[in-house]
């Protein structure tokens, strides 16, 4: 008498069901071991949702050529941390079993047939996130209306746990899927951006937050554009990643953002970052702006007279030896105009004459008409 096949053994099994065959004591050591380190202490299920993914996005690469192919073959974890490459499904085994091994469950495969694509999610808050390859996780509420475009249509969500050192699989099919949004604002919150200044600050004690940077990060500092991130073949989105802020993982965005200053710092301020000086960050919209200098800043102020003229004032502790004020448009890099003294030769750039300009060792005064300035600049600037 022949004794029924293990699940494991049938050649037509689903690919989602495979991972009960993957899910074993030696591949969540391995992946634990990746994505969490050797040594890691108990996690939160944030913290390790949130660590999870960050090293998807930073490790694993989508496998366009597999999509192509329709090669719908299923890789094991273990292989997945050798190729580094992989679809959805890859991902959502790699994912769920990182999960698991940092005792995060139920870990959910949310399953959306009317686009043929899976992603791992859990629950947090009785709230359901969703892990998509890459930062951040986003509450369904978000990923509906952002990555979805606002259909989901029905799903199956497959929800695997640990018992007795065996995953476990439970099925829920043609489930309708309420589109939770716990922080609907769709903005980032406020202190979430200065927290995360200030905890840059604090990994650079040689440099100083300088709010009189913010005009010129704006105008000719380093900028990162973050945009919520396309879903292959599905979606291309241009909204900020910021609409998919969620409180419920506020110190992992406040690392996150400054982690991205740190790469912007040691990409274009290098030697700033060695020397020490000022820096000052803001996000506007979809774009973080920043800027740092190891130069002394002189302090400047301004004054409309009634006259329409424009007065700066420039004071300096040190000599200075030449000023100049160059115009930018809002968000621009590239300037288009400037003002000049009398007798100057302008360059390429729209000129507006000064109607005062004073200039000493350690302090300048230059006025100017802001109306002849306005007739001159191109609408729209």
């Amino acid at each position: 008498m022949h004794s029924p096949p293990r699940v494991c053994e049938i050649e037509d099994l689903c690919e989602e069901f495979k991972l009960l065959c993957y899910v074993n004591s030696t591949s969540l050591s391995a992946v634990r071991s990746a994505v969490y380190g050797v040594s890691s202490g108990r996690l939160t299920e944030t913290e390790a949702a949130w660590r999870a993914l960050e090293w998807a996005d930073s490790n694993i690469r989508y496998d366009r050529s597999k999509l192509e192919r329709k090669d719908y073959r299923l890789i094991d974890p273990i292989t997945m941390l050798k190729e580094k490459k992989g679809i959805c499904m890859d991902y959502t085994a790699f994912l769920v079993t990182a999960l698991l091994s940092a005792n995060v469950q139920p870990v959910y495969a949310l399953v959306i047939s009317n686009i043929n694509h899976i992603a791992p999610a859990i629950k947090v808050n009785n709230s359901l996130f969703v892990l998509d390859q890459v930062l951040p996780p986003i509450e369904i509420g978000d990923y509906i209306e952002y990555l979805l475009l606002g259909s989901i249509g029905k799903v199956s969500l497959l929800k695997y746990w640990i018992l007795d050192g065996e995953v476990q699989l439970e099925v829920l099919n043609d489930i309708e899927i309420v589109a939770t949004d716990t922080y609907a604002q769709g903005i980032l919150d406020l202190s979430v951006e200065r927290e995360a200044v200030n905890a840059f600050a604090k990994r650079h004690p040689n440099l100083k937050l300088q709010p009189a940077l913010e005009s010129l990060a704006e105008s000719i500092g380093s900028r990162l554009v973050m945009r919520v991130p396309e879903l292959v073949g599905y979606s291309n989105s241009q909204y900020p990643l910021t609409a998919l802020y969620s409180p419920l993982f506020k110190e992992q965005w406040i690392e996150y953002i400054a982690n991205c200053m740190d790469k912007l710092l040691l990409k274009y301020y290098n030697s700033t970052a060695v020397s020490g000086g000022e820096f000052w960050a803001s996000i506007e919209g979809d774009t973080l702006y920043f800027i740092a200098i190891n130069y002394y800043l002189p302090n400047v102020t301004a004054e409309l007279s009634n006259n329409s003229s424009l007065i700066i004032s420039i004071s300096s502790r040190e000599p200075m030896t030449s000023a100049g004020i160059i115009v930018y448009g809002h968000s621009r890099t590239e300037p288009l105009a400037e003002v000049l003294p009398s007798g100057a030769i302008a360059r390429n750039l729209i000129a507006v004459k000064a109607t005062a300009w004073v200039m000493k060792e350690k302090y300048v005064q230059i006025a100017f008409s802001v109306s002849e300035l306005s007739r001159k600049l191109p609408r729209g600037s």
